[in-house]
């Protein structure tokens, strides 16, 4: 993440604040020269909730020696590798914790109050404060071993109620509506490559309707273009999560865009005529009328990132 990005994270800013940390101390891609260090071989990376590196940081490969991960496994080869843990879980530092647990010596010395709350963040957001009707499905036992950790190790110094203030500075729309448009689209944002062509996928928390209303269209646009021009996408996804009016449910839309119409057309072949993933074309105002734009609804609670991601990289290999 760039130094830059981080001020769009406000839950993790929010978090760091509340723990003590400061962000500006945060090393960041835009302050270490990672291409440096791997040129004269001095590097070992490990990499945490990701098991392969970004993209445009494959020069990292040769590098890699320690992976841990929740999400599908890339199978990627690394020559220097030496441990690796990919496998369910709602956050990668639940497996982290769980390898740590093993030896009481290394949990009394490193799991500090501090530490232990500054870890909480994770499983509790990812897990949706370890909702009982989504576990096996978005987390699992491990997260649940690793939260009585922390519990144990906190010094009761993490609020009761903790889940509900990040989750609010996470979603609070006028909270985010403040970041703008161009941070929005890079607060919570990914790179992929899939069949030759780079994706870019970003998760905006509020629906498109209120995006259009608040922005208009031709911001909209001209922010699209930007940010495929800036990662050098061929493919861009705008993914919506929202609470729905007078309702508990969460609300779910997706919204793709390209600048070549024959990329387009392969994503609606996917989801229009297959049943790999279901999806129902959504009209959203002038945004809809955008050349090179087309927006789609979906109802499953469990429709995520985690879960498109892999039957884009299924329908393209």
């Amino acid at each position: 993440m760039y130094q830059k990005d981080l001020d769009a994270r406000v839950d993790i800013t929010h978090h760091l604040a509340n723990v003590g940390v400061d962000k500006q101390k945060i090393p960041a891609l835009d302050t270490i020269d990672l291409k440096h260090y791997a040129e004269d071989r001095s590097l070992s990376v490990c990499l945490v909730d990701h098991n392969e590196p970004d993209c445009t940081q494959d020069y990292l490969i040769p590098h890699v020696t320690r992976v841990v991960d929740h999400h599908q496994d890339k199978n990627t080869e690394y020559p220097r590798i030496n441990h690796k843990d990919v496998r369910f879980s709602g956050s990668a530092i639940s497996l982290i914790l769980e390898e740590l647990g093993k030896d009481k010596k290394w949990v009394d010395k490193l799991l500090t109050p501090k530490v232990a709350y500054l870890s909480v963040a994770p499983i509790l957001l990812d897990s949706d404060n370890m909702n009982k009707d989504l576990k096996s499905t978005k987390w699992g036992n491990v997260d649940e071993k690793a939260l009585k950790l922390i519990q144990d190790k906190s010094d009761n110094i993490i609020p009761s109620n903790y889940f509900d203030d990040l989750y609010f500075q996470k979603t609070d729309t006028k909270i985010n509506l403040n970041l703008g448009f161009s941070l929005l689209q890079r607060k919570d944002y990914k790179n992929y490559k899939i069949a030759g062509k780079t994706w870019g996928i970003s998760v905006i928390f509020m629906d498109l309707e209120t995006i259009n209303k608040e922005f208009g269209s031709e911001t909209f646009k001209k922010e699209l273009h930007k940010i495929v021009e800036e990662k050098q996408l061929d493919m861009y996804a705008i993914m919506t999560q929202f609470k729905t009016p007078n309702s508990t449910r969460i609300g779910r839309q997706l919204c793709i865009y390209s600048p070549k119409r024959s990329n387009l057309f392969l994503m609606q072949d996917l989801f229009e005529n297959t049943d790999k993933i279901k999806l129902d074309p959504l009209q959203v105002g002038k945004i809809s009328k955008l050349e090179y734009v087309y927006c789609y609804t979906n109802d499953s609670q469990e429709f995520s990132r985690k879960k498109f991601e892999p039957v884009i990289r299924d329908y393209f290999k």
